[in-house]
């Protein structure tokens, strides 16, 4: 009898280490978050998503900077994780005053599509939202900073963004252009400087110009 209840005590064991094996193997990490970005770079935004893909960013003075971002997620065992849902990978600014489209408490910068066979994804869309940060940005994933299967963070990517919807409303309006004024006769603010150069000036004002009426959907 005492046997036999030993060898039940190792089998549910068994059986206990097993699930907890198969749960932890499927739970996902990320493998790579890779960038062409050499140096700092920005990238304007606008509600509705009409801005610039984000390899068409800009380098301090406007030089094309190429901001795609292309991540693999994995599982425990560093396998492709395959269809794993865009919505569960998102971009979050350290530091910012910005807004997402359409707005609701769960709305994030996510991923574009899905994971394919090899669990890769990437960001490239143009960002669809209003406000500005400074960066950095960090890559999400159901939560938290992306990190490795062994537990090792990924660092936040050297990118920062500003928009024509300087107030984050989900509109570029007249509030927007009364905002754009204050910074544009009196101290530089980044929050303002689309062609991101240091000053503001008529380009600005043409981006500005570009991005009115722009609206969450």
């Amino acid at each position: 009898m005492k046997t036999v209840k030993i060898f039940v005590l190792v089998l549910m064991m068994v059986c206990c280490f097993g699930s907890m094996s198969l749960a932890q193997k499927e739970l996902p990490f990320m493998g790579s978050i890779t960038t062409e970005l050499t140096e700092e770079a920005s990238i304007f935004i606008l509600p509705g998503g009409a801005g610039p893909l984000l390899s068409e960013a800009m380098y301090f003075g406007g030089q094309l900077a190429n901001a795609r971002i292309e991540l693999v997620v994995v599982d425990v065992e560093w396998n492709p994780f395959v269809n794993f849902s865009h919505e569960d990978i998102w971009l979050a600014p350290e530091t910012s005053t910005h807004l997402v489209c359409p707005g609701g408490p769960w709305s994030h910068f996510d991923a574009d599509v899905d994971t394919n066979v090899d669990g890769e994804t990437y960001f490239e869309n143009p960002l669809n939202g209003g406000g500005w940060t400074e960066g950095p940005i960090w890559v999400y994933l159901l939560g938290d900073q992306a990190a490795t299967p062994e537990g090792v963070d990924f660092p936040p990517l050297p990118l920062r963004f500003n928009s024509a919807d300087i107030n984050a409303d989900g509109v570029v309006g007249l509030s927007d252009l009364g905002q754009f004024a204050t910074d544009f006769f009196g101290e530089y603010q980044y929050r303002s400087d689309f062609l991101w150069d240091g000053v503001l000036n008529l380009s600005d004002v043409g981006m500005l110009a570009f991005g009115m009426g722009a609206a969450c959907e």
